[in-house]
């Protein structure tokens, strides 16, 4: 009786380590487009490069300074394409700032994936 609780013991033991540290499966290949939109004014210049491979630049034009309206429907639209936003950021500058350029007062990053 002894001998028959080790051996499932052990069993369970075995079984526990090999679904415990189970080898993940291999993610398949990940597209990245990265989108960085800038603009101090209503106008607004958009970097779209998808895998290094492909670049466009487009320009947008809101109503004033601060409407993104165009910028969040163009994300919209890649994310309806299947693209997923995995990293943003928002850099802004300041008059005070030595390397000031007014064409560079906001700039917005992304980064999607699919």
């Amino acid at each position: 009786m002894r001998k028959l609780t080790y051996t499932l013991l052990l069993l369970a033991a075995i079984i526990a380590f090999m679904v415990g540290f189970k080898q993940a499966q291999p993610h398949s290949a990940q597209k990245n487009m990265i989108i960085v939109i800038e603009g101090g004014g209503s106008d607004k210049k958009v970097h779209i490069s998808v895998e290094g491979a492909s670049y466009q630049r487009k320009s947008i034009k809101g109503a004033d300074d601060f409407d993104y309206t165009q910028v969040c429907t163009l994300i919209r639209q890649y994310e309806t394409e299947g693209w997923q936003i995995k990293e943003s950021n928002l850099s802004k500058s300041t008059v005070e700032d030595p390397g000031y350029r007014p064409d560079h007062f906001n700039v917005l990053y992304f980064r999607l994936t699919k």
